[in-house]
Parts: C-alpha cells; sequence; structure tokens
C-alpha cells in the first residue's frame, strides 16, 4: 500500500485507479482507500489517504520497490566524520 496526498477528500472502502509514472515505466493499480485523514497547512487542507493495493502485476510491484529504494537512497544521512 501507500501513503499520498489529496487535495480532495476520497471516502474509505471505495476503489480507485492508480497510476504509478517512474522513469519511463507506467503502472495502473487498482487500490482501495482505507484511511483518510484531514490537515491543514499553509496552502490549505489537505488529505492523507491510506491506499491498499489491490492484487498488482509482478511489474507493478517492481516498479514499487524501485522507487521506494530510490526514495531511501535521497534520504539516507550522510555518516559524520
Amino acid at each position: 500500500g501507500a501513503l499520498v496526498e489529496s487535495r480532495a477528500p476520497l471516502n474509505p472502502e471505495t476503489v480507485r485507479a492508480v497510476r504509478l509514472a517512474f522513469g519511463d515505466q507506467i503502472n495502473d493499480i487498482q487500490a482501495r482507500v482505507r484511511h483518510v485523514t484531514s490537515e491543514i497547512d499553509g496552502t490549505g487542507e489537505r488529505y492523507l489517504v491510506g491506499l491498499e493495493f489491490i492484487e498488482p502485476s509482478v511489474a507493478a510491484l517492481e516498479q514499487i520497490d524501485r522507487i521506494v529504494a530510490a526514495r531511501l537512497t535521497e534520504t539516507k544521512p550522510v555518516a559524520e566524520a
């Protein structure tokens, strides 16, 4: 699954189409909305949406792994000398 940000509220338990794009690869996945939390920030209201992927393909799972690995590399702390 994934936690995503939305400017529009989504209804829990609904099934939505999600498109993952990373590099030149695109995968469409069905996802169920599991929870929605409203937050106010400097630009207005936003919603944190918890998604559960429904039967993602092997290609989609591999793409998710690449996305997570790339994000971890970006946020990896630098070792102190």
